[in-house]
């Protein structure tokens, strides 16, 4: 019988073929390795051979053989190094060298025992390695490797077979990007918390990271990886010791606390909010994630079923307030979740139904009254509900993220009018912070222009300040895509988003700016408001935007508004939204 490393005939194939068949009846790793060994030992006279694995951290395997401490040490260390030496071929049978670390620290408790230094050879699994079988010869005996390779090649057998099987148990319970307890694993978990029943209560929190799942097209598979794998390891050092973390689906996590009320359930929650809301790398630049958080402490009558449905509404409901947010699950939560999915599903239609309009309302200068410009608000009239409040469909469009083909739509419907008789007449489209985490957003733009053939400079595009605020690197790089294509740039919502003169320096294709009607609306009466749009305008116009104010509902705030320098103004004092007919007849006239 020849050795299949290409070494000389050695005796023992029956010995292998019953190893193997104690191996594929399913006999443990343990053993199997303990009889490699012992057969090893058995063909070697006086040799003390063991193994040492590499998986779950070394550990040495095989017979008993009171190895010196300090051997089984440098055993330990040269199996998670993952071979035995520098050698040319790993493969290859190795002396130790007693006279350089790890060997150099055993050789003198070897010498009192009267063993060499040991003849090793690597255990792999292609080019996985495993760990490493030792052989111990007596003092004085030659380094002769004899059937020492076969042996190894059946100790790596068994310890690959170990290793997959531990990869198809981890697998059924544990998520492959995150590592974490998966959806089935925390479902479990949650059965036997809620069977537990700890006197101080189970708690759910489901962990949104919504915007992540947003901006998905604009990541490559690794970097939506890595992402979820930081906001994992984040949420693992967090947590309260004890506390279960997993990950659901998708860029969606849970958490279960044991022995918990509401208080401390959504300190947790805090706390995993406060490890999420800052950047996170992903080899692609850094992104900012912010989590909803929903948290639920279980009452007697749910069961995991409704415990998981409740934490994610709450989740639902943080998003909805604008991400960074935790949510406690209260009584009615699930009413008003509900009816946000009839307005979602509803708008749905509208859009693909040709069921929404646009209204122009007009931007008037406040020097000479010429229309300078109109706003295209949408309006939504629907056969069962009849007029639907923006104030009702607007953020139910957000929260779901249906206000991408909302703000398509409208760009796309603006520049229909334009086309149609409003060119020469500035029209601005509102653009949402989910609008900005669309990656299609400027190539839709482009399209549109061309399907319309409309010179870009009538239209507009407004960006609350709150969009600004919240990432104002990425917006500010996004406007200027924009901004390349002829389209102008307005700061819209001024005043309400806390952005600093930084975030104003960086939006440098900006030209306009708009004053918010809450502080438009106590201009006359409260000198608080007066001040803070006095020093809006004065910053407005000293950085060179022209500044709008909008709400303006009469003549006396119309005269002060002008008095302070302000532009334009736009409210019901100069017209109500109206069709584009309406609006192109009052530029003519």
């Amino acid at each position: 019988m020849s050795d299949p490393t290409g070494g000389p005939a050695v005796p023992g194939g029956d010995e292998v073929d019953r190893v193997l068949g104690a191996l594929l009846g399913g006999e443990g790793v343990d053993r199997v390795v303990d009889r490699v060994a012992s057969a090893a030992a058995r063909s070697r006279p006086g040799h003390r051979v063991v193994v040492a694995a590499r998986s779950g951290g070394a550990r040495v395997l095989g017979r008993d053989l009171d190895l010196p401490r300090r051997a089984v040490l440098a055993l330990d260390r040269v199996a998670t190094t993952g071979g035995p030496g520098p050698t040319g071929d790993p493969l290859a049978p190795t002396r130790a060298d007693a006279t350089v670390p790890p060997w150099s620290a055993a050789s003198a408790d070897l010498a009192a025992a009267g063993l060499e230094p040991p003849l090793l050879v690597a255990l792999v699994d292609g080019s996985v390695p495993l760990g490493v079988l030792a052989d111990f010869p007596p003092a004085g005996a030659p380094a002769d490797p004899g059937d020492l390779c076969r042996w190894a090649r059946v100790a790596a057998v068994a310890l690959a077979r170990d290793a997959d099987r531990a990869r198809v148990r981890g697998s059924a319970v544990r998520d492959d990007v995150t590592g974490l307890p998966n959806r089935a694993r925390i479902l479990a978990r949650l059965r036997e918390a809620l069977h537990r029943r700890p006197a101080r209560g189970v708690a759910l929190l489901h962990v949104g990271l919504d915007r992540l799942h947003d901006m998905e097209d604009g990541l490559s598979g690794a970097a939506g990886d890595a992402a979820l794998r930081v906001a994992a390891e984040r949420l693992r050092t967090v947590v309260r010791p004890g506390d279960v973390v997993g990950h659901l689906r998708g860029p969606a996590f849970a958490v279960i606390c044991e022995g918990v009320g509401p208080d401390e359930a959504a300190e947790v929650g805090e706390r995993v909010r406060h490890a999420l809301t800052g950047p996170i790398g992903t080899g692609e630049g850094a992104i900012s994630l912010h989590p909803g958080v929903g948290v639920v402490v279980a009452a007697d009558v749910d069961t995991v079923t409704s415990l998981v449905h409740k934490a994610a509404i709450a989740a639902r409901e943080a998003h909805r307030r604008g991400g960074a947010e935790v949510v406690r699950y209260r009584p009615g939560t699930y009413e008003a979740a509900r009816a946000r999915i009839d307005i979602e599903r509803d708008l749905r239609r509208a859009l693909d139904d040709d069921g929404l309009q646009l209204a122009y309302q007009p931007q008037v200068s406040l020097v000479d009254g010429s229309l300078v410009g109109a706003e295209a608000l949408v309006r939504w009239h629907d056969l069962e509900r009849g007029t639907v409040s923006p104030d009702e469909f607007i953020p139910v469009a957000e929260d779901s993220g249906l206000v991408v083909d909302l703000g398509a739509w409208a760009v796309d419907a603006a520049l229909e009018a334009i086309a149609a008789g409003l060119e020469g007449v500035v029209v601005s489209v509102n653009v949402s912070a989910r609008q900005l985490d669309d990656p299609g957003l400027v190539a839709a733009a482009e399209a549109a222009l061309a399907r319309h053939d409309v010179d870009p400079r009538w239209l507009r595009l407004e960006i609350t300040e709150s969009a600004l605020v919240r990432d104002a690197e990425h917006a500010s790089a996004l406007l200027r895509r924009l901004h390349d294509l002829g389209l102008r740039v307005s700061i819209d919502d001024f005043g309400t988003g806390y952005a600093t003169l930084e975030h104003l320096r960086r939006v440098d294709v900006a030209d306009s700016l708009k004053i918010d009607r809450t502080f438009v609306s106590g201009i006359v009466h409260d000198a608080r408001d007066r001040a803070i749009v006095g020093a809006a305008v004065a910053l407005g116009r000293s950085l060179g935007f022209t500044v709008v104010a909008e709400g303006v509902e009469d003549a006396a705030q119309a005269e002060l508004l002008a008095e302070m320098g302000c532009d334009a103004g736009q409210g019901y004092h100069f017209g109500e939204p109206t069709t584009p007919e309406a609006l192109a007849r009052r530029a003519a006239g």
